[in-house]
């Protein structure tokens, strides 16, 4: 009933996820609530990602090996940011293939490092 002082700033939740989120929010000390851990796919995607990384250090690895082949440029490319990055945006593409894995390598350890506190 509109203006009744007890329902006032009261939410109306629809049946399900909303109404179930909002009891559990609502519980002071929390004694409501069920999450599932899911563990064992937690271990195994941590699994995944480890392997993954593992192959990127390898592919790394091969990199570094050829560069201590290299020219004196292809090794001023692997130990300066700014020299590989510049040959990766002119073109270079030793030097964009190294600058991709960088990043591709960024991305994973960020993902690994996420997936890994998430499941401690």
């Amino acid at each position: 009933m509109p203006g009744d002082v007890e329902k006032e700033g009261v939410q109306i939740h629809v049946t399900g996820y909303a109404s179930l989120a909002a009891f559990i929010a609502s519980d002071p000390d929390h004694s409501t609530a069920i999450y599932h851990q899911f563990d064992e796919l937690s271990a195994r995607n941590l699994l995944y990602l480890q392997s993954e990384l593992a192959e990127l250090k390898a592919r790394q690895y091969e990199l570094d090996q050829e560069d201590l082949k290299g020219d004196l440029e292809d090794k001023r490319r692997a130990k300066d940011w700014k020299v590989l990055s510049d040959r990766a945006s002119s073109g270079d593409f030793n030097a964009k293939k190294r600058l991709d894995l960088v990043h591709e390598i960024r991305s994973k350890l960020k993902e690994y490092s996420m997936s890994e506190r998430a499941f401690q």
